[in-house]
Formats: structure tokens, sequence, C-alpha cells
């Protein structure tokens, strides 16, 4: 991301380094331990960068990993009947394979898009927050991450396929999201919705800035702003990516790598300038 930015091959060569490392690392670069990330999450984000690097610096070996993981991610979307769905989680799967686009495979692009339009109607309803756990009796929890992580996969379909329907969605959980769990007077936005379907252990929320199992939620709410302002050209959108991105400035200063999906999308903003 610095480096489509500023042209500096000092940051292009070390990335390209380590994904070249992992890929060659296999599944001993995976999480293995009780307690670390599940290995498809982790997976799900190697593809998302190694299709970035493709694009910059694409290389037979590379192309190669890449339709191979966005093949195996699409399988293990395949198993969902064997294993209890989350929004968030699953969207993350999705988003990855559709953010590699043409550098994977069309059967897995095909899948990836079949299970996002089964995870829709699972879990979305207009004008509504996504649920977090696609099961009957799910519908409690309304969560900022899931919001983002659907809208923001919507919106890589929606570049995959043009399909209007997918931006569509998107526009919507955007405004879901400002409705419910924006704050108006400072700016970004808390981790559980303002109505009574928080979980009980969410009732003192707070805005999440860095990232854990999944990227931080606003730092992936800004880049799906910026996203929307890219698709429909609604600058209002840009505006609020921006706001998310000033109110939480302080908390990224020091957090390291943490605050990786904070800078990449201050990033993407800059790109834009």
């Amino acid at each position: 991301a610095a480096y489509a930015h500023t042209h500096d091959s000092s940051y292009l060569v070390p990335a390209l380094a380590v994904l070249d490392y992992l890929v060659d690392s296999g599944d001993a670069a995976l999480a293995t331990r009780p307690g670390d990330e599940p290995p498809e999450l982790v997976r799900a984000a190697l593809l998302r960068d190694l299709a970035r690097a493709a694009s910059l610096a694409s290389t037979p070996h590379r192309r190669a990993a890449t339709r191979a993981l966005a093949q195996r991610l699409a399988d293990e979307l395949g198993r969902g009947g064997e294993r209890t769905v989350f929004a968030d989680r699953d969207a993350y799967l999705i988003g990855g394979i559709l953010a590699a686009d043409s550098a994977a495979d069309a059967t897995s692009v095909a899948r990836a898009l079949a299970a996002l339009d089964t995870l829709l109607r699972r879990v979305y309803a207009p004008r509504r927050p996504v649920r977090h756990v696609a099961a009957p009796g799910g519908a409690g929890r309304a969560l900022l991450q899931d919001q983002v992580q659907v809208a923001w996969t919507c919106l890589a379909a929606a570049r995959a396929t043009r399909d209007p329907h997918y931006l569509t969605v998107a526009q919507d959980l955007a405004a879901v999201v400002e409705r419910d769990f924006g704050d108006s007077g400072v700016g970004a936005y808390y981790d559980a919705a303002a109505s009574g379907a928080a979980a009980p252990a969410l009732v003192e929320r707070a805005k999440p800035l860095l990232d854990d199992l999944l990227p931080g939620a606003n730092a992936t709410a800004a880049r799906m702003l910026l996203g929307l302002a890219h698709a429909t050209g609604d600058n209002a959108y840009r505006r609020r990516a921006e706001i998310t991105l000033e109110t939480l400035m302080g908390g990224a200063i020091g957090e390291g790598l943490r605050a990786s999906s904070y800078l990449a999308a201050v990033h993407d903003y800059l790109q834009d300038r």
C-alpha cells in the first residue's frame, strides 16, 4: 500500500520477501496452536496481499500460489454447513477471494459469489443491521465488524460482477452503520449498535481501531466508505471516512503492527487525493 502511494521500492522489496517466504512455508506459516487465529482467516489475509503483490510484481510462482490459495478458501467456504457461520468471518473469507478477482480462477470467484449470496440471505435484511450468527435465534447481536465486513465484501463483489445489487447492499449497510453505530458528536463508530440488540457484555461501547482476530473495525469502516465514494462519486462517503481516520488518529500512534489496517486506510485516503 505504501509503495502504491509513494512508488518507493524500499516498501515493496521487503513486502515481497515476506510474502514469498509465507508462500514457500505453506501451512507451517499458519496458526497451529490453540488460541491462534483460525487458519482460514490467515489464508484470507495472505490471499489479499498476494493478489496485491501479483498486480505490482507478478511472477508465475505468485500467480500459481494465488490461484491455489483461492481454490483452498473456496473449498472451505463450501463446507459452511459443517460449522457455525459468523457474518464477519465468512464475509472476510469471501472478500479475500473476490479481492484476488482476476488473479484467482473463475470457478473460485463464482463459488465465492454464491457463498456471498447465501450469507446475505441468512443474515441481511434492508435497513437492518446484519446478524452476527447465521443461524435461527442468532439475531440478537448487531456488531460493527459484521456490518463493515459484509459491506466491504459486497463492494468487492460489485467490482467483480458490475451487479448493482451488491452496491445497493453496501450503501444500505453504510447507512445502517451511520444510524446505529455512529457517534454524531465526535466521529467514528462504536463496536455495538445503540439499541438493545447488543450483547450484555457490550453494553459499554468502545470504538475498535486496532487489528485483532480481524482487521480493526473502524479501519475497515473507513476503507469501505472510501470504496463507496469511489464507486458512487458521492464525496459524503469520503468525508465520513476522513472524520473516522482523524478521530482515531491518536489511538494508532505507537501501536505498531496492530495499527496496520488503520495505516492501510490512511494510504487509501491519500491515494485518491
